[in-house]
């Protein structure tokens, strides 16, 4: 182990790594990703526990997976769509917001707990299956933006800082399961996964996607000025020009 990651140095190695990580340009929407892996609306031993004491059989749980896998593969190929009609940041930001719409079909079970317990399960798939595009396309969108902004002698450190935040997120909704160990406890996992989803959608649209159009909006003016100072200059010449014909 080199010396800078010795153990009498390693926390303050990983406080500098995350100094690094967080002076990014796409930190906020960096952790937002990492947040994503917070949420408990995915199918989990968590959620399949919680739906199969929803009477979802266990067959019916394993044949909506596929599909919702099937469906995040297709994610894929939305991303690349978006890309020929809207900028990186556009289509990251659409695909947290469908994230963030489909979820709420899923948290609305919270709603309807009471009533036939198939119907809270069925809203609950409902709305996780079509999040997983939203997922993979905010994914790839984020991971894109990374290497465009980072420099290259640090995206590797960067890459690893945010595979350690996911992870991170990823252990907390089993820390809290363990806390609200009860299947009717579920709905508060729910609620808390559903919050960092919305937390995820603010950080990105606060902290990376307005910044982004208001550097687009400046280089717009700055580029529409530049067009005024030549017309200005031009002007006078091509209205002496005209002159001298006429004489």
């Amino acid at each position: 182990m080199s010396p800078s990651c010795s153990t009498n140095t390693l926390p303050f190695y990983f406080v500098k790594e995350l100094q690094t990580y967080f002076s990014q340009t796409v930190a906020s929407a960096g952790f937002g990703l990492a947040l994503l892996y917070a949420n408990t609306l995915t199918f989990g031993g968590m959620m399949t526990a919680y739906l199969v004491s929803r009477d979802v059989s266990l067959s019916a749980i394993g044949l909506w997976e596929g599909i919702t896998s099937l469906l995040g593969l297709l994610g894929t190929f939305s991303f690349s769509i978006s890309q020929r009609y809207m900028k990186l940041e556009e289509t990251a930001l659409w695909s947290i917001v469908w994230i963030f719409i489909c979820l709420s079909i899923s948290l609305s079970s919270v709603l309807v707990s009471d009533n036939p317990p198939a119907l809270s399960g069925a809203l609950i798939i409902i709305g996780v299956m079509p999040s997983r595009i939203g997922i993979w396309v905010y994914d790839i969108s984020i991971t894109q933006l990374f290497q465009q902004t980072v420099s290259p002698p640090i995206r590797g450190q960067m890459g690893g800082a945010q595979a350690s935040l996911n992870t991170v997120c990823e252990f907390l909704p089993f820390l809290v399961g363990m806390i609200y160990s009860d299947i009717e406890d579920f709905w508060i996992l729910m609620i808390l996964g559903y919050i960092c989803v919305a937390m995820a959608m603010i950080l990105y649209f606060l902290g990376t996607f307005l910044p982004y159009k208001r550097i687009s909006y400046s280089m717009i003016s700055s580029d529409q000025e530049v067009v005024n100072k030549l017309e200005c200059h031009y002007t006078p010449k091509e209205n002496e020009a005209t002159n001298v014909e006429l004489v």
